[in-house]
């Protein structure tokens, strides 16, 4: 019932350094409502968290004088970024008396409550080296930091462990004590949780050890710890450690010097987890043959995705990085994709955990407001062994001219605890499928379906972008059965743009066993109807049974999002048949009437996975009779949403933090047997 919010500020005069943080709020699904820590209802009518909640981890008696000017209220951290949360907890920031920073520490042993700060170090104990402020690290890392000499070097160490060496707070304290705050954006990466159990017997069922890995564009790495595991629970929300690669270590020296120029990217990813419970006693590390392994890119950070072992959460171990410095890498685009893991038999040697990823992102699609050209990096899909990092498949196809920043849908289709088929999407509006099926040696790509510049070529308004990943629904209609691939458009590079016109798709693949070639190219239209294409129901006749001719829904549907500009920036969900879809409406086009600044605003789609129907009375007009107006209904926050997330068993979050009921009938397990004489 826990839910970790991130959350970030960018600066209001445009300087590279935004603050950070991760906050904690409970569901209560009595109420159906998130609180806080004093079990409160926590979110506003804007869906944002109200100024007037005090969130988990939070310390009430260490927070800064409110600033009541800017609706934050005294003992409370609310939504305001730099107050509470794990950013409050960061070592050098919690002095112990409000508005005083504290002592960072210069090295991991400096004191018990110094940051614990890594880099990677191949002849180092597990991998990695103290990230200390010491001549050590200067001769280490100087070249990594772009410093010009040692001097410097050490400057940006201390800057890094959180130390003021701007002294901008002019107090002549600069290398004594903490800035004003510490942690670092979260931009795109978002909190993931890893339930250790009853971990050393310190836990229990109801309060297990909870930790949090996410990345922050100061360049970190970061793991918080959720509770103390004793007698009496205790809030926790520190940072246990925080791991730095070298391919952003260049990023401090900017956010120290915090002019005015483009954002800085470092650890910008999302994480993805490989847990194995070896005895299946819903506790990890009391086994020898426990692990977890956490894995995590760099967005626009660069172009390498790395691998640690946190199985004993307080030790983290190095386990390995790709780049596209490395062999079979060189096509290696800068790491969108979050990687998917699941299982492969793919030498014959039994299954083995492995990574499926994307290409990546070229940046030669940063262009704007022209057809997007070929990329020369990211295209196909990566398959890796999730414990070497060696390369297993490099999935390709003659067509693919584009690159993959989309997370990849991994599928194992036949229930045999392997995957054997995926789904993405591309830069330039094309959707393949590959085949996993036995041998790596037999594996290929299929191209699905055009959808943007491709089968329309050099119109903008068809320039369809897919960065999320497509969700994937193996079904049964009145003819057929067939995989269900739902996927929208829309660029996340440039999300005010307004000249292409974006789509919501449900593609029917009927060669639902794996190793199947595909027969024939799907298209989001033909004019001469050659081939097979997406009915459109957008103005859907079917939601009135008023069809003079009905739409030939034999290869799926598509559905344009009517406001210039609107595009799906998040991954499509379905749920009991409703597919909900997520849009961002650029500044301009939404419905926001105040006189706030204007930062766009969202809408959430519910749609008949057979036909796109409205299924919910979302205009709550008093009339009983489902209009195709009742598909979406506008979120209460601003801002670009993310997608839905499930909360069993029939209940969602919405991006504004509201619950919705989804109507999903419980599921038991049942089972039978039969005695033989």
């Amino acid at each position: 019932d826990n839910v970790y919010i991130a959350l970030f500020r960018a600066d209001e005069v445009g300087r590279v350094r935004w603050p950070g943080n991760v906050k904690k709020l409970r569901l209560d699904l009595d109420r159906g409502l998130l609180v806080d820590a004093k079990g409160n209802h926590a979110i506003d009518t804007d869906g944002r968290i109200l100024q007037s909640a005090l969130t988990f981890w939070t310390n009430e008696t260490q927070l800064p004088t409110a600033d009541t000017d800017a609706g934050e209220v005294e003992g409370r951290d609310g939504r305001t970024v730099e107050r509470g949360g794990a950013g409050q907890k960061i070592p050098g920031y919690m002095s112990g008396t409000a508005n005083v920073t504290g002592d960072p520490g210069l090295t991991n042993v400096s004191s018990t409550s110094a940051r614990k700060l890594y880099y990677e170090d191949a002849s180092a104990t597990n991998g990695l080296a103290d990230l200390d402020a010491d001549d050590a690290a200067v001769a280490a890392l100087k070249t990594d930091l772009g410093a010009v000499d040692d001097i410097d070097a050490l400057d940006i160490l201390k800057f890094i462990r959180g130390y003021d060496m701007m002294d901008e707070d002019i107090d002549g304290k600069k290398d004594t004590e903490a800035r004003e705050w510490i942690l670092g954006d979260p931009l795109h990466s978002r909190p993931l949780p890893i339930n250790y159990g009853n971990r050393n017997n310190e836990y229990h069922n109801d309060y297990p050890d909870i930790r949090i890995v996410f990345g922050t564009n100061d360049g970190f790495f970061h793991m918080l710890k959720n509770t103390s595991g004793s007698a009496t629970i205790v809030q926790e929300g520190g940072e246990n450690w925080a791991f730095m690669p070298k391919e952003v270590m260049h990023v401090p020296k900017a956010l120290m010097a915090n002019k005015v120029d483009n954002h800085n990217y470092g650890v910008d990813g999302a994480p993805a987890v490989y847990v194995h419970d070896d005895d299946n006693n819903g506790v990890i590390g009391n086994d020898t043959d426990d692990k977890a392994w956490v894995f995590f890119g760099l967005r626009r950070g660069g172009r390498a995705l790395y691998a640690m072992d946190v199985t004993n959460p307080d030790t983290p171990k190095f386990m390995w990085k790709i780049t596209s410095s490395s062999a079979g890498f060189t096509d290696l685009g800068y790491t969108f994709s979050n990687p998917r893991v699941g299982k492969l038999n793919y030498d014959g040697n039994g299954p083995k955990p492995v990574l499926v990823f994307g290409g990546g992102y070229d940046m030669n699609k940063d262009t704007k407001d022209v057809v997007g050209a070929n990329d020369t990096i990211g295209k196909g899909v990566y398959i890796v062994d999730a414990q070497s990092g060696k390369l297993v498949w490099h999935g390709l196809h003659a067509d693919m001219v584009d690159g993959i920043p989309s997370e990849v849908s991994v599928i194992d289709t036949d229930g045999d605890g392997l995957l054997d088929r995926g789904y993405v999407g591309d830069m330039g509006g094309r959707v393949w499928r590959f085949d996993l099926a036995g041998d790596w040696t037999k594996w290929f790509v299929t191209k699905l379906a055009d959808l943007g510049r491709h089968y329309n070529p050099g119109v903008l308004a068809d320039d369809r972008r897919f960065f999320h990943r497509a969700d994937f629904v193996q079904y049964r209609d009145s003819t057929k059965d067939y995989d269900a691939i739902i996927v929208a458009s829309g660029d996340r590079a440039d999300p005010l743009g307004t000249k292409v016109e974006n789509w919501v798709y449900m593609i029917k693949d009927t060669d639902i066993t794996s190793g199947t070639i595909k027969a024939s190219l799907i298209k989001h239209y033909d004019s001469d109807k050659t081939v097979p294409q997406l009915a459109d129901v957008t103005d859907n006749c079917l939601q009135y049974d008023n069809c003079t001719v009905s739409p030939d829904l034999t290869y799926g549907w598509r559905m344009k999002l009517a406001v210039a500009g609107e595009k799906s920036l998040a991954t499509p969900t379905t749920l009991a048949k409703k597919i909900y879809v997520t849009t961002f409406l650029p500044p301009g086009s939404g419905n926001d009437g105040s006189c706030d600044p204007d930062e766009g605003s969202g809408r959430l789609y519910a749609m008949s996975l057979d036909d796109a129907r409205a299924v919910n009375d979302y205009k709550v007009d008093g009339n009983d009779t489902l209009t195709t107006e009742d598909r979406y209904v506008d979120l209460q926050s601003g801002g670009i949403p993310a997608e839905v997330v499930y909360v069993p068993f029939n209940k969602i979050l919405k991006p504004d933090l509201s619950l919705e009921n989804v109507g999903v009938s419980g599921r038991w397990d049942t089972y039978w047997y039969k005695e033989e004489n």
